[in-house]
């Protein structure tokens, strides 16, 4: 959910250098589901055309502006130091989807500075949509670090 009310993030936010640029492969879960939403019929082209893209794309820096408008994720309403509701979420998550997310170790991960996959955005013509990566945002949030993400401009196509 959006937030409807100003926030403004931390303005000495953290720069985290460890993202990388995420593994298509293990996201194609996540692609398909997306490819389902803005391409019913038309999956496989839009999967091709997105990995055509992503595969000269490369990852940025997430904007505030971009991040408030961003559809399929919660992160952008994370206070600093949130925890709780980080939690409350990937909890839901495991529970609704019988999946094993360990936000501690992801935790750890950006507390060590290992690498770290960045978030997986779409870009459309009618906006921005989290394909991957809602935990990691939210982590962000949390940890007032400015993330950087992969954003997929198909909003020529679709």
């Amino acid at each position: 959910m959006k937030g409807t009310e100003s926030r403004q993030f931390v303005a000495e936010q953290t720069p985290y250098e460890h993202f990388a640029f995420p593994n298509l492969l293990s996201e194609i879960g996540e692609i398909e589901r997306v490819a389902d939403i803005y391409a019913p019929d038309n999956k496989e082209e839009f999967i091709e055309t997105f990995q055509r893209i992503a595969s000269r794309t490369k990852i940025e820096m997430l904007t505030e502006n971009e991040w408030s408008k961003l559809e399929n994720t919660d992160s952008y309403n994370i206070l600093t130091g949130d925890w709780v509701t980080i939690i409350g979420h990937v909890q839901h998550y495991n529970t609704t989807t019988n999946a094993d997310r360990d936000w501690q170790e992801l935790r750890n991960a950006f507390e060590s500075g290992k690498a770290i996959d960045a978030p997986i955005i779409l870009k459309t013509k009618s906006g921005l949509h989290l394909i991957s990566g809602n935990t990691r945002l939210m982590m962000c949030r949390a940890f007032s670090i400015r993330p950087k993400v992969l954003i997929i401009d198909m909003s020529s196509s679709f």
